[in-house]
């Protein structure tokens, strides 16, 4: 990575606040956020129960969608704020290592590949569900482990994915039980192990450089490699697990006449369901990558003739959560838009082979352009050991769709050396690798600010997208 000069002191700016709690940009000069974020910012950073500072990161962006920009982490107490993340609960990345060398993967071999991962990762739903009412319920209740038997995963399906794939949100298990409503496991567990549109994609990389050769052969990583990096949350049955009490608290807790970022008393009989369901919806974010990561596998060994082919999971990291952690000798809610929670080096570390190296997170470019594997640095502390979750728009889907035309979008995205996968139901130009910040500048800004380090640079070769 090209060296620049360090951001003195690795300071962050501040920007003026109407409310207790600050704005702290981790974002250098060349990448804070634009004028409408600002506002919304503001607003957020005066909201009851927000502490200390709103975190944001380099990939901040407005979403005219959400009611608070996407890239920022807060921290609160007494209440949760649900629209202050992403509707798309526990949407997040896994890295996963392959034994296979890129170069090996010709062309024709990528098309068989993805053209059965384009039928067997259905965008919305799966015709007949991978797992049956009663694993589902007890998934969304206790979180990946149920599933490792009914999916045949391998034991680091849990080492590797974050808190080992479930959350607590310091209930137990008869209360999430309770909070769930039927109609939503019984009708959309079928969208378990799907990809789903937009900015979501399943896409194959080599590794083009070793940025830190000796977290790279701890994490069995090596030049030339052949990796696959997906985008994906917990889909319409983490959505419409939430939907019920979300209204239920939108009506009792959302002024009249004000915007959606309404926070819900936590000690009251409508957060403590809220946070039943939101147990529910985040496990269901982890069970749906790894049920996709169970399909790439068999699909791979398949197509390669190979039944002991590995497709080895580096880490799995969500960056759409709300979870009570320990920050600055309290407990709080940390609020995490596009933001993921990277552990740096401890006993809280998962994998116990990594606790002396922190947990690996993905910091995602756009489509056509490179992606990082990344491990945290000490400073990681100052943004609620958060890290961004990839590059950032400079220009929204919106305005990128109706400014560009798809076909040259495919063309820019092909003409990059990446064979593109699709199941036409997207309009691609909103995904137009021009409307995206660079994310060597964002890994760059991160690593001056003493945030983050990149382990590996990765090369998209192939990626299947809405």
């Amino acid at each position: 990575m090209t060296e620049k000069p360090a951001i003195e002191n690795h300071k962050a700016i501040d920007l003026p606040s109407r409310g207790e709690a600050k704005i702290r940009c981790f974002t250098g000069e060349a990448l804070l956020p634009d004028e409408d974020s600002k506002r919304q910012l503001e607003d957020y950073a005066a909201k009851p129960g927000v502490k200390d500072y709103v975190t944001v990161l380099p990939d901040v962006h407005y979403k005219s969608r959400n009611p608070a920009p996407s890239g920022t982490v807060a921290i609160t107490e007494g209440y949760i704020y649900p629209r202050a993340v992403d509707d798309g609960i526990n949407c997040g990345m896994r890295s996963m290592a392959t034994s296979l060398m890129a170069k090996d993967l010709t062309p024709e071999i990528l098309d068989e590949i993805f053209g059965r991962l384009v039928k067997s990762v259905p965008l919305k739903k799966h015709e007949e569900p991978l797992i049956s009412e009663e694993d589902c319920e007890e998934m969304l209740v206790h979180g990946l482990e149920k599933l490792v038997e009914p999916l045949g995963l391998p034991p680091d399906e849990l080492k590797r994915t974050e808190n080992h794939g479930k959350v607590d949100l310091g209930l137990d298990a008869k209360t999430v039980r309770a909070s769930l409503p039927r109609k939503p496991i019984g009708k959309y567990r079928s969208s378990v192990g799907s990809l789903g549109a937009g900015n979501h994609f399943l896409e194959m990389q080599e590794i083009v450089e070793i940025c830190d050769p000796v977290a790279a052969e701890r994490l069995g990583l090596q030049l030339g490699q052949a990796m696959f990096m997906m985008h994906s949350d917990s889909r319409k049955l983490g959505k419409r697990i939430l939907a019920p009490v979300h209204e239920e608290a939108e009506e009792a807790y959302r002024p009249q006449g004000t915007n959606e970022l309404f926070g819900i008393p936590v000690d009251t009989d409508i957060g403590q369901r809220y946070l039943g369901a939101l147990t529910a919806a985040t496990n269901a974010g982890f069970a749906n990558r790894a049920a996709i990561t169970h399909i790439v596998r068999q699909t791979m060994q398949d197509v390669l003739g190979d039944p002991n082919l590995e497709i080895r999971l580096v880490g799995d990291s969500a960056h759409e959560t709300i979870l009570p952690e320990e920050h600055n000798g309290r407990t709080v809610w940390v609020h995490r838009h596009g933001a993921n929670l990277v552990l740096p080096p401890s006993d809280e570390v998962r994998d116990p082979e990594l606790a002396d190296l922190g947990e690996p997170v993905p910091l995602a470019g756009c489509p056509g352009m490179d992606s990082y594997l990344c491990l945290p640095l000490p400073g990681v502390g100052q943004t609620f050991n958060s890290s961004p979750h990839g590059a950032g728009r400079v220009m929204s889907k919106a305005e990128a769709a109706e400014t560009f035309v798809p076909e040259e979008v495919e063309e820019d995205i092909r003409g990059r050396g990446v064979r593109l996968y699709r199941y036409h139901t997207d309009n691609i130009a909103g995904q137009s690798p021009v409307s995206f910040k660079d994310v060597a500048s964002v890994m760059d800004t991160m690593v001056d600010l003493d945030v983050l380090r990149p382990v590996v640079r990765l090369r998209p070769i192939a990626v299947l997208k809405g």
